[in-house]
């Protein structure tokens, strides 16, 4: 059976405005909401970044369902994220490359656990879906964030 073209279009930018609509709004709880809280009880010079980032359970759950699509999903969300709340250097090439590495590592991460286990996220019951994406959003958080936070 052939897939219409615009019926697949419609359906990748409705994937786009879902997950990437979490991003900003996740973005702004996390700039508005977290991060005024954190330097209220740490105080401001306790973190580089936020101890909680809240857009990482979305590109989590977006690799989780989307796999490797979740990068292109996510891409437009990001950038704009960045340019409203973060201003962070994107013209640097060591940025650039943080910030891709930060949404690569979230799809290697479960593909990497999904192979270790043999658990699939096509094929996974809810209790295995639960433990491939906490796996998986655990091994992507250490480098991911590693790497924003040197670039």
């Amino acid at each position: 059976m052939r897939k219409d073209p615009l019926g697949v279009a419609c359906d990748f930018l409705c994937r786009i405005a879902l997950h990437g609509g979490a991003v900003l709004v996740l973005a702004h709880v996390t700039r508005q909401g977290v991060r005024p809280l954190q330097d209220l009880v740490f105080g401001p010079q306790a973190f580089v970044g936020t101890s909680v980032f809240l857009p990482f359970g979305v590109k989590v759950i977006c690799a989780y369902f989307e796999g490797w699509r979740s990068v292109p999903i996510l891409a437009p969300a990001a950038l704009l994220a960045n340019e409203v709340y973060w201003q962070l250097p994107l013209r640097s090439a060591a940025m650039q490359g943080a910030l891709a590495a930060s949404y690569l590592s979230v799809p290697l991460a479960i593909w990497l656990v999904s192979r270790a286990t043999g658990l699939r996220a096509d094929r996974a019951t809810p209790s295995e879906g639960w433990r491939l994406r906490a796996l998986g959003g655990l091994l992507a958080a250490l480098p991911g964030q590693a790497g924003v936070s040197l670039a």
